[in-house]
């Protein structure tokens, strides 16, 4: 496990990491969600995470980050190279080492019927159908230390709002 001695330091010294994916306001927003989710531990939504922020630097209404994460004036691979970079070099990952892509998808429950990309969806660990957001997750293990790579959100043919119908396999099919 690692050490941490300075958490606040630590923390803004690994942000550096990603401050040239970002414009100066933008990178602020991008610390801002990481500072937020880290002080929230498992509350996951974006209001009550934009509500917590403690530092008066990072207050910013909750238009501005859905403006942040809508129009994705950064680019996504970037970020994404930057922190597979990180992961390798922080974690000294050599050659043949063992390493773990894993693929997964998850149900998110929601409850208001005018959600974006909400359908009904097949629980299969449930046997039941809930209603709500699917997401198609990646992520890399090494020892135990893992680093979500991608995220997207599935959704059946014809829901609201979503764009064109891939299937899961397509979208493995992408991340791989």
């Amino acid at each position: 496990m690692m050490k941490i001695d300075n958490a606040k330091q630590d923390i803004q010294n690994l942000l550096s990491f990603f401050s040239e994916t970002f414009s100066r306001p933008s990178f602020k927003l991008f610390s801002s969600f990481i500072i937020g989710f880290i002080q929230l531990g498992k509350e996951i939504h974006t209001s009550s995470m934009v509500q917590s922020l403690s530092f008066p630097f990072l207050h910013r209404s909750l238009s501005s980050f859905a403006r942040f994460l809508g129009q994705n004036v950064w680019s996504m691979e970037e970020l994404a190279n930057t922190a597979l970079e990180q992961f390798f070099h922080t974690l000294r990952i050599k050659a043949h080492s063992v390493l773990f892509l894993i693929v997964d998808d998850t149900i998110i429950h929601k409850s208001g019927q005018k959600i974006p990309g909400c359908a009904w969806h097949r629980d299969h660990a449930q046997k039941s159908y809930v209603f709500g957001h699917q997401w198609v997750l990646s992520a890399l293990l090494y020892k135990d230390f893992l680093l979500p790579l991608w995220a997207k959100l599935y959704h059946p043919k014809a829901t609201k709002g979503c764009g064109s119908f891939q299937t899961k396999i397509t979208m493995v099919k992408k991340i791989l």
